[in-house]
């Protein structure tokens, strides 16, 4: 189903971890209270993980499959396969109308949570709507005014961690961009190097044409729209295809402006703190399917070290739509592992949505 999917429960299993998982149950003392705390950005080194994602259409002989819409995206497959290496990316739109301008770009010469400043001005005459990306802090906002040379934007955020008490200093990079028609102007993506460290970037949308992004990517973890024309958002179906090995690692569906990816590579410094997973399913006439939580190594495209441990699985029977929302005891997953959720249904055409919850914590503090 590609509309909206549903919600209840039936059954759910809980099941240890295999042995060499190299995870743990920590009991940490997260009180509603503190993981309020870090949702405000009051606790360094903290951040909340929400990833979901969906998959609108899977087939019995599908077997288990990811939880993402790459069977929706060009190029894009039930399971997914991520680059044999960190690659280079091409974004490409399915769409003409997804594409933005770059008006100009420059060094700041100083600002302030909602301003940026060049002293020597800003070329290409940009204007109130035009979004600015601060590519040194990766942060993004939307130009309210231009003077000379100063620029007041709606404020400084960044799309990665949602912070938004950050501010512009000299010597930050920044380009302005322009949507060039209806649809999406640029995305940020973020994800892992080779080194399994957080990479990110913003890019620029050419359209129906490829444009590479900057960094080289071992795995992709989620990306936004970020800009339009008069139109609600990206108009065609986005999708980042790996250089060389020519696999989608992640897209954005016409319209939903975000990836529905269940897939999250923990980065190398960081620790994920795993407290709950949910999954949803979908689907006119009765049917059932099994819900699998997994960590490892996905989906190794030479199958080498291809491992991913069942920690923890859910079954669901729907007639109509069925869910289930599990808690767990905070599992200790240590930085470089995968996480992602995967699904096998007994009939076809059952739409599938999941996400997982937990917390990061920043090796500079104790993770």
């Amino acid at each position: 189903m590609r509309g909206r999917i549903l919600v209840a429960l039936l059954m759910v299993m809980l099941l240890a971890p295999a042995p060499g998982a190299n995870v743990s149950f920590y009991p940490a003392q997260f009180s509603q209270a503190f993981m309020f705390e870090i949702a405000k950005g009051n606790v360094p080194g903290h951040s909340l993980l929400d990833k979901f994602g969906g998959n609108p259409s899977i087939d019995i002989l599908d077997g288990f499959v990811t939880v993402w819409s790459g069977d929706f995206l060009p190029g894009g497959t039930q399971t997914y396969v991520p680059p044999t290496t960190a690659r280079v990316h091409d974004l490409t739109s399915s769409s003409a109308a997804d594409e933005g301008t770059e008006v100009t770009s420059g060094t700041a010469t100083g600002g302030s949570l909602n301003t940026i400043e060049d002293s020597g001005g800003f070329a290409g005459s940009p204007v109130a709507t035009d979004m600015i990306f601060n590519d040194t802090q990766m942060l993004i906002g939307e130009i309210i005014s231009v003077a000379p040379n100063v620029i007041t934007t709606n404020g400084w955020f960044n799309p990665s961690n949602g912070d938004d008490t950050v501010y512009t200093v000299s010597g930050d990079s920044y380009r302005i961009v322009r949507a060039a028609s209806t649809g999406a102007a640029a995305v940020h993506v973020s994800g892992s190097n080779l080194f399994r460290q957080a990479t990110e970037e913003f890019v620029i949308l050419n359209g129906l044409g490829d444009r590479p992004t900057v960094n080289e990517y071992v795995r992709m973890n989620r990306s936004r729209v970020f800009g339009s024309g008069t139109g609600p958002g990206n108009a065609g179906h986005l999708t980042f295809t790996a250089q060389v090995d020519n696999t989608v690692s992640l897209g954005i569906v016409e319209g939903a402006n975000q990836t529905l990816h269940t897939v999250f590579s923990i980065p190398v410094d960081q620790t994920l703190y795993l407290y709950s997973y949910r999954a949803a399913l979908s689907k006119k006439t009765p049917g059932s399917a099994v819900i699998v939580l997994r960590v490892g190594t996905l989906n190794t495209p030479t199958g080498v070290n291809n491992i991913g441990y069942t920690t923890d699985t859910m079954a669901l029977v729907i007639s109509g739509t069925s869910a289930a929302s599990v808690s767990l005891p905070f599992i200790r997953l240590p930085g470089g592992l995968d996480v992602w959720v995967e699904a096998s249904v007994d009939s076809n055409d059952v739409g599938v949505a999941a996400g997982f919850q937990g917390v990061l914590v920043h090796d500079s503090v104790g993770g």
